[in-house]
């Protein structure tokens, strides 16, 4: 008998969607390229800014590597960030526990700089950082690096993430 697959959620736009996104990261990254006027928009190492309207004004921050393309989301799945969406950008994103971590874990178990995940020549790779607690993916602790797809299961401490690549 074939198996039943599960409806795929979408948004307006027809963007896939996990159960736990209450509003859609393709939309919101759209979004965010659009915030401010084109002369207005943050660049890496701009000092932040007020742009005005006349009916608000409104503060842009620049982003550490904005300069650098969506690659994809992580999504808590359970402890104190349950649901929240992490954005990966191109490049390295560090997880840790604490700033200056891309990626940052409340949780106990997670060290300052626990792992690496990397989008580069269409691969994306998680590598260990020598954190105390390990680094595991669906389940099994990586010694190094992994290789990961769609779907992931990513566990650093106690905090489990489901890797989504864009």
């Amino acid at each position: 008998m074939a198996e039943k697959k599960k409806p795929v959620r979408v948004c307006e736009k027809g963007h896939p969607q996990e159960e736990s996104w209450e509003q859609c990261p393709f939309c919101a990254a759209e979004k965010d390229d659009t915030l401010a006027a084109p002369e207005a928009r943050a660049k890496p190492g701009d000092e932040p800014s007020t742009v005005s309207s006349p009916s608000r004004s409104v503060v842009v921050v620049p982003r550490k590597g904005s300069d650098r393309g969506l690659a994809g989301w992580l999504v808590a799945l359970n402890g104190e960030q349950a649901g929240q969406d992490f954005r990966l950008l191109e490049g390295k994103n560090l997880i840790g526990k604490a700033p200056p971590s891309d990626i940052v874990i409340r949780d106990a178990y997670v060290s300052a700089k626990h792992a690496v995940l990397e989008f580069a020549n269409g691969r994306y790779v998680l590598r260990d950082e020598g954190s105390k607690n390990g680094t595991f993916v669906n389940g099994e602790q990586i010694a190094d690096s992994r290789e990961l797809a769609a779907d992931d299961l990513i566990r650093v401490g106690r905090t489990e993430l489901k890797f989504k690549p864009l």
